[in-house]
């Protein structure tokens, strides 16, 4: 049997280290919390576009629509069906 010493250091040391992981993990969720808030407060002092005025220039446009029919390798029309 081992003696009574040894248990307690141990159960000592596990308490510790449980104290610390608990301890780093809130200190992850504050310092990520805090990351948000800074990102959000940056962010909304900038407009959409970026240089474009809002109005005139859009992110998020359809793409142009192409007639049917068979296109090469580079995207040139070989022929239209009628």
């Amino acid at each position: 049997m081992e003696p009574q010493k040894n248990n307690a250091k141990e159960s000592l040391l596990r308490g510790l280290l449980a104290k610390k992981a608990k301890i780093s993990l809130i200190c992850v969720f504050i310092m990520s919390f805090a990351g948000i808030l800074v990102s959000n407060s940056l962010m909304e002092n900038q407009s959409a576009g970026g240089t474009f005025p809002r109005n005139e220039f859009q992110l998020l446009q359809p793409a142009p629509t192409q007639p049917l029919g068979s296109y090469d390798y580079f995207g040139k029309l070989l022929n239209r069906p009628d």
